[in-house]
């Protein structure tokens, strides 16, 4: 397994450092003049070094989080206002996307004991997830519903089912259903691993399926009830 992480790692490194290394030598060796030309040159090497970034930032998250010795820090909260606002914070790139987005919830107040900053982490990358294979249709759903104790949060996009034999797989890092779309969406491979680690450490059930459709990923978090709600 370790094998296979450091393989997996080398790998999603080589292209970004070859394309830096030849973007950089064509500068260094002036095989082009014009002020375009550089400056295109030089947005691939920084795009570049953007990706690398990423990856590294997010194994050493993932190294913090499969440690054994990472703690939380829980407080209370409403999820629906976090929802809300990442769902915000997002309207400029679905406005660019063309994206159809609707959020439906059963409540707008369901309050949660959980941490705060790595469950946004949690939406974020299944947001992010979703926009990366969204169909044609262009549409994304956001669910949260009261069931018994638990909030279901549900994320769905359009778009073309996960096959049944690979759809256990993809909460592996470095696993990608489709490797030939996967560098064009910048992505590290690591987002879902992430998820999966994350809502492990809030005991919380979470899963894929195909629907109607498209896909949609969801995640349980238990209800609390609290006396003042001035969250």
């Amino acid at each position: 397994m370790r094998k296979e992480f450091i393989s997996n790692v080398s790998h999603e490194l080589k292209t970004p450092i070859a394309l830096i290394k030849g973007y950089a030598e064509g500068l260094k060796d002036n095989v082009i003049d014009d002020i375009e030309s550089k400056n295109f040159y030089c947005e691939v090497i920084m795009d570049e070094a953007e990706k690398m970034s990423k990856l590294v930032k997010d194994l050493l998250d993932l190294s913090q989080l499969e440690s054994g010795h990472y703690s939380l820090n829980k407080e209370k909260f409403n999820i629906c206002n976090l929802v809300d606002k990442i769902l915000n914070k997002y309207s400029p790139i679905f406005k660019e996307k063309n994206i159809n987005v609707s959020i439906k919830k059963d409540d707008d107040k369901m309050y949660v004991n959980g941490d705060r900053v790595r469950l946004e982490q949690v939406l974020v990358n299944l947001i992010n997830n979703a926009l990366n294979h969204i169909g044609a249709e262009r549409v994304l759903e956001v669910t949260i519903r009261r069931l018994s104790n638990n909030a279901i949060i549900s994320i769905y996009n359009s778009g073309s089912f996960i096959p049944e034999d690979e759809i256990d797989r993809i909460w592996e890092s470095f696993y990608k259903v489709d490797k030939s779309r996967a560098r064009k969406y910048g992505g590290t491979g690591l987002g879902l691993s992430i998820v999966k680690n994350i809502l492990k450490l809030h005991n919380s059930n979470y899963g894929v399926r195909n629907v109607k459709n498209g896909v949609e990923f969801w995640f349980e978090l238990e209800l609390i009830s609290i006396d003042n709600k001035n969250y």
